[in-house]
């Protein structure tokens, strides 16, 4: 983000100084002249490396001139203007990378009282939780004709800002938690004739603020199908066709689409630049029987998504974890506590009873778990008078 920030900074500059230059000098680093604390406004120090010919940097200064060779943009500053380094900013804003402590928090909230008490801000608890989801079809009459769910073990932000592999998975069987939470919030909001996707928080810790641990608690409400490759997942993962009993419940008010059997659905995307143990012709050849799907993602998902993906289906928990070992393995010395997290965080997910009451579900929404309704199409009836 920072990168992003200086880039921006340095082509608004280029659009309102008239001493800015498009051609970046040769030079790719240097030094800010500390100078005195008067007419010289700029201090501190900014060294950056020779970057990469294709990768973002933040530019540097030199004798009042801003250098950005990525950008191709050179401007040249008057004495108004001040240049702080990372640690200088940090300080300044009493900025804390993670607060994981009351301590922290107290230190943040002195700092903007002595330094910013006008600055308004938004803060958040940090929920610790993974994502579980409710994707349903549910009928004009608000009752659910189809149900499935995914897991999202990793938080969408860590895998962008941590740029990592991408791992979620459509569950073999919806847990009685979600599903009672799911058909709630159907109820509660009149939920008629929608394909849903419903998020919730699974605590992975107790919170005094959320709950116990294992949890179900509410994050987000989408009348929508879910994205991505999610619809196809959940194709594979139940073995029917969720686009044509959607179809058809618009046209018929029901389907004929059966349900048949349910497999794990894993999802995974590998991150380019990582050292695998296994190369994508060794994955698919020990898993060309499970592997549904396989493609690289577009540029523009890659951030979430990874830049190579898999989707696969398994019977077992086990073998859809021994899936995701194999494809993310790494050469690195980090693998053995790679692994370790990995299988850390998908240790949840299944439930074996209802952490959540269930609501009283009647007489909106009727429990079902196969699709059966028969559709009734309009026929044109002929009148047998004078008919012999």
């Amino acid at each position: 983000m920072k990168k992003l920030a200086a880039m921006l900074m340095a082509l608004m500059m280029l659009l309102t100084m008239a001493a800015c230059g498009q051609q970046a000098p040769e030079q790719t680093g240097g030094t800010v002249e500390p100078g005195a604390q008067s007419d010289d406004a700029v201090t501190g120090q900014v060294d950056t490396p020779a970057p990469d010919e294709d990768t973002p940097e933040m530019g540097s200064v030199s004798g009042g001139t801003y250098t950005n060779r990525f950008a191709g943009i050179s401007c040249t500053l008057d004495d108004s203007w001040y240049f702080y380094t990372d640690e200088q900013i940090d300080e300044l804003n009493g900025f804390v990378r993670e607060s994981t402590s009351d301590e922290e928090l107290k230190a943040f909230l002195d700092c903007k009282a002595a330094n910013h008490p006008d600055v308004s801000y938004i803060m958040e608890e940090f929920v610790h939780a993974e994502v579980n989801s409710y994707d349903a079809i549910i009928d004009a009459s608000g009752n659910p004709i189809f149900e499935a769910g995914n897991v999202s073990p990793v938080s969408i932000m860590d895998i962008v800002n941590d740029n990592d592999n991408s791992i979620y998975y459509i569950i073999k069987d919806l847990p009685e938690d979600t599903r009672a939470a799911g058909r709630a919030v159907v109820k509660s909001f009149g939920v008629k004739s929608r394909f849903v996707h419903f998020e919730f928080f699974r605590m992975t810790e107790d919170q005094a603020s959320m709950g116990e641990k294992g949890r179900i608690v509410a994050l987000e409400v989408n009348m929508r199908p879910c994205g991505g490759f999610t619809p196809d997942m959940i194709n594979f993962a139940r073995s029917t066709n969720v686009y044509k009993i959607w179809a058809d419940m618009i046209a018929f008010g029901g389907t004929d689409m059966p349900v048949g059997e349910h497999y794990y659905c894993p999802f995974v995307g590998r991150r380019d630049g990582k050292n695998f143990v296994y190369s994508h012709e060794q994955i698919m050849q020990k898993y060309q029987k499970n592997i549904k799907m396989v493609d690289r993602i577009p540029d523009a998902l890659s951030g979430a998504m990874g830049n190579q993906m898999y989707v696969a289906t398994f019977s077992t928990r086990e073998e859809m974890e021994q899936f995701y070992s194999d494809v993310l393995a790494v050469t690195d010395g980090d693998a053995a506590a790679a692994q370790a997290a990995l299988s850390q965080v998908l240790a949840l997910g299944e439930p074996t009873k209802a952490l959540t009451p269930k609501p009283n579900l009647s007489p909106a929404v009727k429990p079902t778990t196969a699709v059966t309704k028969t559709p009734t199409r309009a026929v044109t009836k002929t009148s047998r008078k004078g008919r012999k």
